[in-house]
């Protein structure tokens, strides 16, 4: 078994995690978040990789995987 640790969201890219497994350590903050949202009025959630993606979408713009 080969594993990589990425210790921060900059070092996160499409490239290095396509069709492999992930697994999310700080699952704390993601899901505090997320419950947050949702509990706030939120309908639904959509990971996005960086601070672009999420602006492009905001925008009504489409992003492709």
């Amino acid at each position: 078994m080969h594993v990589d640790v990425i210790s921060t969201v900059d070092e996160i890219r499409h490239e290095i995690l396509y069709k492999k497994t992930i697994i999310i350590v700080d699952v704390l903050r993601t899901s505090t978040t997320i419950i947050t949202a949702l509990a706030n009025g939120g309908k639904w959630i959509t990971p996005v990789e960086t601070i672009g993606q999420a602006k492009t979408m905001k925008n009504g713009e489409k992003i492709f995987f």
